[in-house]
């Protein structure tokens, strides 16, 4: 092979011959050749390649070549029972990793020609002897359906030069190579014995390379064309040095390019122009938001899919994860292919707001009949809840999808749902059809077991849910397909594409020790050491190349400025390739904000007009208060009767106008919310079933209630097909055998202990959920029910059964609302959390004190605050803003 070297003056892509191969190391070089090509339309076109390409060509194969998730699909569909239990591998999406390093494995092998591993460590060889059982399976199995695929097409035996064979008479051109693997000086020198002939033009020093070994071995830096250094403490201030330095060489009309060693990652990547994937489109947005809620489907417990007319079942029965719903209705495109309005919206918030963890068509049915039912709940009616339905019909239907075919049908949207979601002027949407096509092509490889009916079946690759599965593997062929260019003025490149061409002005970004040299860990099995003595490209060839890159860029620019951020207190520095090359005078500048003129700078980029003045806006008021609006609401609970005394501010947002937090987010967890309701109902329901309907007060005198009956009726109330919705169902089994029997629990050493405190007293009557209301005064009234009260034959006693801690106030307030007077009985709460008895043992509220209160509330113009150190826990200090005034 001939090899010329050229100076960093000369444009080593220049003067390009027609009829030849001309081949190139970076994609963005190959570009470059054919844009600056000016050969006669007659003449015979030259053939543009990346090195890579060109050595795909001489591996050829009469089969079938399997590529990207095809691969994949073989992989997995190669594994033996065995593989599967050592890599513990339960579904498709567990090999996909795995499938990865498998394939760079063995592709590694062949490109350095590495026929068998030896002097390994234990758990290496226990790795590549595991490898190499399933490339056994996997060759044999491609073998048998008549496929290849791109790694295994590469061996020796299929190569062959006739591919090319017209050009064996020319030079064939390589620029810039500067690392040969063992594969291609193997494939040069069969071709170079074929006839072929072979230049490597390369723009470095004559030493720097070695020509024995074909790899790059030094880089000598030839001081050319200015050198500025930027550095800024943070990306922000760096982003803002970027925009000015391409303010200024617009306005001078020169011309630029920005090269960023974070392309992908940047943090604020939205200001570049990058390129859009179907991924970023809108139509995609919804599909991600199909893909959420389908995840989300669950039928564990509720159908048995085994059984006969599993679709009217799935209809009823199929479990909707409200997590997934909320998550989904923040989305614009769900919003609008649904055409969901606020009302829809509220009603979302409502089944959260009930705790519902999933929801199902049978229930919603049962909801919405008694809402229309309830007095209070008049506002909703049937058609309000039309458009959940539809959402609740279409998951059965696509939880029902078990093929490709099916789900590509259904994603072949109408043209005007095609229309309504696309951009770019519809230029994606050829795109997204090409995606789709080829996805669906993958059941017609003999890959896919079929069933009786000639329909595929992907159950041995995904668990439970096919469906989502199948969307899954969809939405990755369609996540990295390129559009186009978005529309943003400025425009970045990634460094590694430096290309290998001059230019005028280039701009460097975050070239920090964090990224170059870039910090690419550890490889998969071999070690540094390893693959030093194995002769594969490794850190110091990496990072030798890196460096050639990058000062290459400097030398072949008149005007370099480097930008990076340096902050000493997160360890990040000026890249050492830089500071090697900096020299005495080098402008080396420390940027900070210039706070006069960088909204102006940004402006320039993202067309944002100024913000709307807010000046003239209201300062912190009182809060007025209107005496017929109180008595609308007239009701005043054991809670609002605490807020009364403590902030009526705080009284007034949450029951009056029962202004609530926009928190929609759904907890997988128990919730206090329903563990309390649950704990109420097992009191309510033992009390009944056991004391009051039979008249045994027996288990409040002592005597030992059964835990196995009390643990029936936690049983039934947890399955009740409406509460199942609001309980957990992970780790379904810990909250059955831990909390709910702690419940049970709970339950029998309450009456243990009541039975303590009603010693030497014959209880005469309960009373379970009493519902108690009498006037206060002027127009208000007491109004609450109350948990469990005993008549006993010398007194009363009342117990509040709680999921937090004691407020004596409260239970002044049940002594009031069923004696008269605060303490005209004994006042209790348990506390289901701990299991506690605790008894009031003062008065803290008065009759005279809760008439005082609720008179001076009627004769008040406004609902006084005072400020506490309990605010900085309130959920309304934004609204009521006292904690900024005293803080």
């Amino acid at each position: 092979m001939d090899i010329r070297y050229c100076s960093y003056d000369e444009e080593i892509i220049d003067n390009i011959e027609s009829g030849r191969i001309h081949l190139f190391d970076k994609n963005t070089d190959k570009k470059t050749a054919r844009r600056r090509y000016k050969g006669d339309i007659f003449d015979e076109q030259p053939l543009f390649m990346t090195f890579n390409e060109f050595k795909g060509g001489l591996f050829l194969s009469d089969r079938i070549t399997l590529k990207e998730e095809k691969q994949v699909i073989a992989f997995y569909k190669a594994l033996s029972p065995e593989h599967r239990r050592r890599l513990k591998v339960e579904g498709y999406y567990d090999v996909i990793d795995i499938a990865a390093n498998f394939f760079n494995f063995f592709r590694l092998l062949n490109e350095y020609r590495i026929e068998e591993l030896t002097d390994l460590k234990e758990w290496q060889r226990g790795v590549y002897e595991l490898f190499c059982s399933i490339r056994e399976n996997y060759t044999a199995l491609l073998q048998e359906k008549n496929y290849t695929d791109s790694v295994f097409i590469g061996l020796e035996e299929n190569f062959t030069e006739d591919v090319y064979h017209r050009y064996k008479d020319r030079e064939i051109i390589i620029y810039n190579k500067l690392f040969f693997t063992p594969r291609d000086k193997w494939i040069i020198q069969k071709l170079e014995e074929a006839g072929y002939k072979f230049v490597l033009k390369l723009q470095l020093k004559e030493g720097d390379f070695c020509e024995e070994a074909l790899r790059l071995k030094s880089v000598t830096y030839e001081r050319r064309g200015c050198v500025n250094v930027y550095r800024a403490q943070d990306e922000f201030t760096a982003l803002l040095k970027i925009i000015q330095l391409t303010h200024e060489r617009e306005e001078a009309g020169e011309s630029y390019r920005i090269f960023d060693a974070n392309n992908d990652n940047f943090k604020y990547n939205n200001f570049f122009n990058e390129v859009v994937y179907l991924s970023e489109i809108p139509l995609f947005k919804l599909i991600e938001c199909i893909h959420t809620m389908v995840a989300g489907l669950q039928t564990d417990g509720y159908i048995d899919l085994q059984g006969e007319d599993v679709d009217n079942l799935l209809r009823e029965k199929l479990l909707i994860g409200t997590k997934e719903l909320v998550e989904v209705m923040e989305i614009e495109e769900f919003r609008r292919y649904y055409k969901l309005e606020e009302r829809d919206l509220s009603r979302i918030k409502y089944l959260a707001g009930e705790g519902y963890k999933f929801i199902t068509r049978e229930e919603m049915e049962r909801l919405i009949q008694r809402l229309e039912e309830d007095e209070k709940q008049r506002n909703y009616i049937r058609e309000d809840f039309i458009n959940l339905i539809k959402i609740i019909d279409d998951l059965r239907e696509l939880y029902q999808m078990t093929t490709l075919k099916e789900w590509c049908r259904w994603l072949t949207f109408d043209r005007k749902v095609m229309e309504e979601f696309s951009t770019q002027g519809g230029s994606e949407i050829n795109k997204y059809f090409e995606a789709l096509s080829e996805v669906e092509i993958i059941e017609e490889l003999d890959l896919i077991d079929t069933d009786d009916q000639k329909k595929k079946v992907w159950r041995g690759f995904f668990k439970d849910n096919i469906s989502e599965g199948l969307l899954r593997l969809i939405m990755k062929y369609h996540r990295f397909k390129e559009v186009a260019g978005s529309s943003h003025k400025l425009k970045k490149e990634e460094l590694a594409e430096l290309p290998t061409t001059h230019d005028t002005t280039r701009i460097y970004m975050n070239i920090s020790d964090i990224y170059v040299p870039e910090n690419k860990g550890s490889s998969f099995l071999l070690t540094e050491a390893q693959k030093k003595e194995l002769g594969i490209k490794n850190l110091d060839d990496d990072r030798l190349l890196e460096k050639y890159n990058l000062l290459r860029g400097v030398m072949t620019t008149r005007e370099n400025h480097i930008v990076t951020v340096e902050n000493q207190g997160s360890n990040i520095s000026l890249s050492p390739f830089i500071e090697e090359i900096i020299e005495e005078g080098t402008p080396d500048t420390v940027v900070g904000i210039d706070t006069e003129n960088y909204l102006e700078l940004i402006r320039g980029v993202i067309h944002k007009g100024n913000p709307k003045s807010i000046e003239g806006g209201s300062s912190d008021t009182e809060l007025s208060l209107e005496r017929e609006e109180l008595l609308r609401k007239k009701n005043m609970s054991a809670y609002m009767c605490d807020e009364l005394f403590n902030c009526r501010y705080k009284m007034y947002l949450r029951y009056i106008v029962r202004l609530e937090r926009e928190d929609l987010e759904i907890d997988e967890g128990l919730t206090r919310r329903e563990y309390g309701n649950l704990a109420h109902d097992i009191f309510e329901e033992v009390l009944m079933k056991y004391i009051k309907e039979p008249g045994k007060f027996e288990p409040l005198q002592g005597q030992e209630i059964n835990v196995a009956k009390i643990y029936e009726i936690v049983e039934r109330l947890i399955d009740q097909p409406g509460r199942k919705l609001k309980l957990p169902h992970l780790n379904s089994n810990y909250y059955r055998e831990i909390i709910y029997k702690n419940l049970a629990e709970g339950v029998k050493r309450f009456f243990r202990e009541i039975s303590k405190e009603l010693a030497g007293r014959r209880v005469m009557d309960i009373h379970v959920e009493q519902y108690g209301y009498k006037e206060i005064s002027g127009g208000i009234y007491q109004s609450a029910k109350g948990d469990l009260i005993i008549d006993t034959d010398r007194d009363r006693h009342i117990i509040d059964f709680k999921t937090g801690g004691k407020i004596d106030r409260q239970l002044d307030y049940y002594g009031i609302l069923y004696t008269g007077v605060a303490d005209g009985a004994h006042r209790y709460i348990y506390s289901i959390d701990k299991n506690i008895l605790e008894k009031a043992e003062k008065v803290v509220m008065t009759r005279e004190d809760l008439v005082e209160g609720v008179e001076n509330l009627l004769d008040s113009e406004i609902y006084e605050r005072n400020y506490t150190s309990r605010c900085k826990r309130c959920e309304y200090w934004v609204v009521c803003r006292e904690v900024e005034k005293n803080v």
